[in-house]
């Protein structure tokens, strides 16, 4: 490569980790409430020169002339794609987070978004339950227009960035084909889903609402409040530091993994940053403690990141910062399901008897909820316009095992997400992961070593690699998923 091919793409290179790492530095700072943190807005607009033609004609060119790889090429049009999406995503954001703390009507009185979904979340009364819900939903129906024409917009303009350049490593089969798994994996979990979440109910004893089972009645149930006191917030991340320390990776999580604040959103589940790829992650816990559900998105958000930490050093920055990040998408999916594993439960979380055997039944409900929601997503944001809203509250409450989901919050949940395609890949991944890992290193693959440098193959690709060409190594297949998902409901 000619020393005038070299400069350009280590330009291109450097602009991008620059940008990355501030948008992941002003994350962290926001986590901390530091009152000079700059918006995702502001970050953009040091780096505007991503979102213009100039950046992509360049990439264009380089790939063309051999100094980036048709695979470097695809990650690095994935990544300005992004900053173009983001742009036209940047006012929605920031009037998401703050409506967060704006004071919604809760019969008669007036209260933050985020305490009514934090009062909802403990609250074992149906009546104050459907009060809290009925904010909720209001609220959404204010929010849906803005951030549904907003990701309208990110879509297509992020579309018209990767028009024509290659595509990236990671990015995964056809729409057409990972649609079709998702409606398999529906069909293939529908009576289970339907039979566990009736059981949930009534384990939990949580009466469904008049007219019949309502999402926040499901709310209720899943929160299992009498697994409280193995799943305390105090020593989470210690217990599940512990939890992997039999494959090995106590070194990596211990020095490059670090636990950053708490994110502002409504979201239970854990937000990442890499600040510097890839040996300086970091992790942000919801406001929202929902017990086991808190414990299982900690643990998936704690394999997500392992999985980036992992990562080569020697990677260039499109490629150990990946943005479909299906492989370790995938280990947060394959870390989580361990839970729903009496043998793991017994064994690792220590727990004996009953108690593992309810804490390994409630887990394996989340696991097969968590797959069928992603499914259900992706199935939406595939709809046309003019259907989706009622499209995203019907597969919902299939997802959810019949339980009704309003158009304003099921259109919030499945609409806007950006990341649709690469969470459900994750998640059907880690679970055909799981299938794959024990045919190697048999049941207790957890224990074995030899699936600790399965593990790290995997990862230090970072975006070079997909988890559907990592399950072909393995001699595994993602259509693996719905056969675990019936080994974890008993079938």
């Amino acid at each position: 490569m000619s020393p005038r091919e070299a400069q350009p793409s280590a330009r291109l290179r450097e602009a991008i980790e620059r940008w990355r790492s501030d948008e992941a530095r002003a994350r962290v700072a926001r986590w901390a409430s530091l009152p000079d943190a700059p918006s995702p807005s502001e970050v953009a607009a040091v780096h505007g020169r991503l979102r213009g033609a100039e950046a992509r004609e360049l990439c264009a060119e380089l790939v063309a002339a051999g100094a980036l790889s048709a695979e470097e090429g695809g990650a690095c049009a994935a990544h300005l794609a992004r900053a173009v999406a983001e742009q036209a995503l940047a006012s929605s954001h920031e009037a998401l987070r703050s409506h967060v703390t704006e004071r919604v009507p809760v019969a008669g009185d007036a209260l933050p978004l985020r305490e009514v979904v934090a009062q909802l979340v403990v609250e074992s009364g149906a009546r104050r339950r459907e009060t809290l819900a009925a904010s909720l939903v209001a609220a959404a129906a204010r929010l849906l227009p803005r951030l549904r024409d907003a990701r309208a917009e990110a879509d297509a303009e992020g579309a018209r960035v990767l028009a024509g350049l290659p595509q990236r490593p990671d990015a995964g089969p056809a729409p057409d084909v990972l649609r079709d798994e998702a409606r398999a994996l529906l069909e293939g979990t529908d009576d289970a889903a339907a039979e566990l979440v009736a059981a949930a109910l009534r384990v939990g004893g949580v009466e469904p609402s008049p007219g019949g089972l309502r999402w926040h009645d499901l709310v209720a149930a899943l929160r299992a409040r009498v697994l409280d006191g193995h799943v305390a917030p105090a020593s989470r991340f210690r217990r599940i530091g512990a939890s992997l320390a039999p494959l090995g990776f106590a070194r990596e999580l211990g020095a490059h993994v670090r636990v950053a604040g708490t994110h502002g959103g409504l979201d239970v589940r854990a937000r990442l940053a890499v600040v510097a790829a890839p040996r300086d992650v970091r992790l942000a816990v919801s406001p929202l403690e929902c017990g086991l559900v808190s414990e299982l998105a900690a643990v998936d958000a704690t394999g997500r990141a392992l999985a980036l930490a992992l990562g080569s050093v020697g990677l260039p920055p499109a490629l150990a910062r990946p943005l479909d990040a299906s492989v370790s998408r995938a280990f947060g999916a394959l870390f989580a399901q361990l839970h729903a594993d009496a043998v793991f439960v017994r064994r690792v979380v220590g727990l004996s008897g009953r108690e593992a055997e309810s804490y390994a039944r409630a887990a394996a409900l989340l696991s097969l909820l968590s797959a069928r929601l992603d499914a259900a997503v992706l199935l939406a944001r595939g709809e046309p316009p003019a259907s989706r809203l009622e499209a995203a509250a019907a597969l919902l409450r299939r997802a959810l095992g019949g339980a009704y989901v309003p158009e304003p919050p099921a259109a919030l949940l499945a609409l806007t997400p950006g990341a649709a395609a690469a969470r459900f890949r994750g998640r059907r991944g880690g679970l055909a992961l799981h299938a794959a890992l024990r045919e190697h290193a048999d049941a207790d693959w957890f224990r074995n070593p030899r699936s600790s440098e399965m593990l790290r193959s995997m990862a230090v690709r970072g975006g070079a690699l997909s988890i559907e060409a990592a399950l072909a190594e393995l001699g595994g297949s993602p259509r693996s998923a719905v056969t675990r998902l019936g080994e974890l409901c008993g079938g």
